[in-house]
This record gives structure tokens, sequence and C-alpha cells, in this order.
């Protein structure tokens, strides 16, 4: 289980990023992505208000560069939408994250106990500066090794 939160307005560093050598470029995006989300998962995992079955070890991270080819495709269309070139999955997505779902919004017999959305909300606009500041320093590192 994910919650999904749409970054706009990023086109002229779409264009930059375009322009740098595709694995080079892809792996400056990646690593960003991975390093602005960490904080994210790490409150929902401390906000998991009770550990049934390890609920904590499901939380995690993992990111996409759309490159173009059939594979990239598949997670841009399935994580990201038709124009995004890159994404970062935070949540519930590691094996047994289907037992997420029954705290995050209760059952008939349990209410709901909400530990993804809260910090989704709360986290997504330092996400967002902390992946600008990451990735701008990424860039900087290959424009001095160019």
């Amino acid at each position: 289980m994910t919650e999904k939160i749409k970054v706009t307005g990023l086109k002229e560093l779409e264009a930059q990023l375009r322009k740098l050598e595709t694995e080079v470029g892809a792996k400056a995006v990646r690593g960003a992505l991975m390093t602005a989300s960490k904080p994210m998962a790490d409150q929902m995992k401390a906000d998991v208000p009770v550990d049934k079955g390890n609920l904590k070890k499901t939380i995690g991270r993992r990111s996409g560069f759309y490159k173009g080819d059939k594979t990239a495709r598949k997670f841009q269309e399935t994580f990201a939408g038709n124009n995004a070139i890159a994404a970062v999955q935070v949540g519930a997505i590691k094996k047994g994250a289907w037992k997420a779902h029954f705290v995050e919004f209760g059952t008939e017999k349990s209410a709901a106990q909400p530990f993804i959305r809260p910090a989704a909300y709360a986290l997504w606009q330092q996400t967002v500066s902390r992946f600008k500041d990451s990735l701008a320093r990424r860039i900087k590192r290959l424009q001095k090794k160019a």
C-alpha cells in the first residue's frame, strides 16, 4: 500500500536530465529519490501502531526512471503516470504488505490506525526539497567529472 503524491512543474529539470547520458542521469535521479524519501519511510516505520506480523518490515522504498524501453514503460504506467520521467514509491511494498491495508483503514472489528498517509502528508514538501538539493549536488558532481 502506497500513497501517491504528484509533483509537477519540473519540465526544465526533465530537459536537462534527458541531455545527460541516460544511465548517468538515471542513476543521479534514482539516488536523489532514494535519499529524499528515506525520512518518510523512517517516519512510517516509527508510526506503525501495532507491529503485528512484523508490519514495520513491509515498509520500504523503490524508485524508477523512464528511459523509453518496455520494462521502464511498465514501471511508468503502473506507478508514475504517463508523463513522469521518474518516480519513487514509499510505503508498505515488501513481502506481507497486504496486512498494512487493514491497519491503515481498519476493518469491521478494528478501528483505523493510519501510519502511511499521515507520514506522507506531513513530509511530502520536505521530501521534494531534499530531492531538489540532493539532485543538484549529484548533477554538480557529474559536471565536475565531465
